[in-house]
């Protein structure tokens, strides 16, 4: 908690009419022109499993000097907008997989493999 002061024109109140209690509070707490208030800042929490590069260790089954990242590729959705193009738009709809539209975090070898970042190589 950190204690701010400021110093302000406050004007005279009469504390026997004030209805709300934070108000009441805050007329409580001046002495003279000057204001005392604590804020508390909120703390930053990290949740959830943290793996990979960053803890600084690599999965198991992963080889040293991989690097970890987020690539599209091949898979279930393009496969899909390819097999629906093809009904609309024919053979041209296979140009989707030049441009593929699935993504998926991995961990690339210094040799050229792919691991998932669970530590299972992807053929």
């Amino acid at each position: 908690a950190q204690a701010i002061f400021a110093q302000v024109a406050w004007p005279e109140v009469d504390k026997t009419c004030i209805c709300s209690p934070l108000l009441a509070a805050v007329v409580m707490a001046t002495q003279g022109n000057e204001v005392h208030a604590t804020v508390q800042v909120p703390q930053v929490q990290v949740m959830g499993k943290v793996i990979g590069w960053e803890t600084g260790g690599l999965p198991a089954g992963v080889p040293e000097g991989s690097r970890f990242v987020h690539e599209t590729h091949i898979g279930a959705k393009t496969t899909a907008v390819a097999v629906v193009g093809c009904c609309c738009c024919g053979c041209l709809s296979l140009l989707i997989f030049a441009c593929p539209i699935d993504e998926r975090d991995v961990y690339i070898a210094p040799n050229g493999s792919k691991y998932t970042k669970d530590g299972a190589r992807i053929e």
